[in-house]
């Protein structure tokens, strides 16, 4: 897909009191992902974004790049993702990590694991639109530009509270919304971080 086009995730159902296996707070790649994943598997889930989809996946929204590992890439070709990203994947045949100025790093040669790369580097931007073009051939449930306000837990299920008003019931519900995740926060779940 050419890097200024985005997909047409207008499909995408939002109707209120939606019931599902899984609920995925976070529709940016590591949530989408996730979903596309469940539902080739045949899991009833739900993703919740504040973002619209489109806005996400288009050149603008995210200039950064993801290094995709060898084991990432067999997951992404499982789920029918890598042939929309192979021809914008550059691969990594050598790493070196070093530490500030010390004279002392670590040198990793695909030729020492085997014959391929160890890994791929893919824009985001692509990666966000094969993510939204895969999740609107699948027919996800997608709650766009919503956020979540309110969680609930009764009986097996948690029910989500958007900004919208609506509401999704979830036995299952992920928090991939980032680093600092509201819902994290909101059902107390607590970190450590350092810089």
């Amino acid at each position: 897909m050419p890097l200024d086009s985005t997909p047409d995730t207008s499909h995408f159902v939002t109707m209120a009191g939606k019931q599902c296996d899984v609920a995925i707070v976070g529709g940016g790649m590591v949530g989408l992902s996730l979903a596309l994943a469940l539902n080739s598997a045949g899991v009833a889930v739900s993703v919740i974004e504040k973002d619209n989809l489109r806005e996400m996946a288009a050149a603008t929204f995210d200039g950064r790049g993801t290094a995709i590992a060898a084991g990432s890439r067999r997951i992404l070709e499982g789920v029918g993702l890598w042939a929309a990203l192979a021809d914008e994947a550059e691969p990594i045949f050598e790493i070196r990590v070093a530490d500030g100025a010390s004279p002392l790093f670590l040198h990793y040669d695909h030729l020492d694991v085997g014959k391929g790369p160890l890994g791929w580097i893919v824009e985001n931007a692509h990666m966000r639109r094969a993510l939204s073009s895969a999740a609107t051939a699948a027919q996800l449930m997608v709650f766009e530009q919503s956020s979540l306000v309110n969680t609930s837990h009764a009986s097996g299920k948690t029910s989500l509270t958007l900004s919208d008003g609506k509401t999704v019931e979830a036995r299952l519900v992920v928090a991939a919304d980032g680093r600092q995740s509201s819902l994290r926060d909101m059902v107390g779940i607590e970190t450590v971080q350092w810089l």
